[in-house]
């Protein structure tokens, strides 16, 4: 039987519910570090250029709140799971570039890392 979006916890929620536990423990790494992986997932979603509509005449425009907005693309569980990933194993990355240089924002990055993979695995 296919797999139902209910099926599974919903991980943006899950990494929005983290942001809000690391802002009332006042921790700035792993705030930035969800707000990152958010960000991802968003503008992942977005409409990509090109496919808007265009311009017409005044009176052809459309009318009322939101009427001209382009629907956003839904990304899977997966999607956002494997984009929550690639943001961890970014930071991977760059703490490992500048681990000779700066080893403790490189040990921060690890941190970072290391918390949006533990709410993929819980998720």
């Amino acid at each position: 039987m296919p797999e139902r979006p209910t099926d599974r916890p919903d991980l943006r929620a899950a990494l929005r519910g983290e942001l809000k536990q690391a802002m009332r423990e006042r921790n700035r790494d792993h705030v930035a570090a969800y707000r990152i992986a958010l960000a991802a997932i968003d503008n992942a979603e977005a409409v990509p250029l090109g496919s808007e509509q265009p311009a017409q005449a005044l009176e052809m425009s459309a009318v009322g709140v939101g009427v001209a907005d382009a629907p956003r693309r839904e990304l899977s569980h997966d999607d956002v799971r494997d984009l929550v990933r690639r943001e961890a194993d970014d930071l991977r990355r760059a703490a490992n570039d500048i681990e000779p240089h700066d080893p403790a924002d490189a040990e921060l990055k690890r941190s970072q890392a290391v918390a949006l993979e533990r709410v993929v695995q819980s998720a």
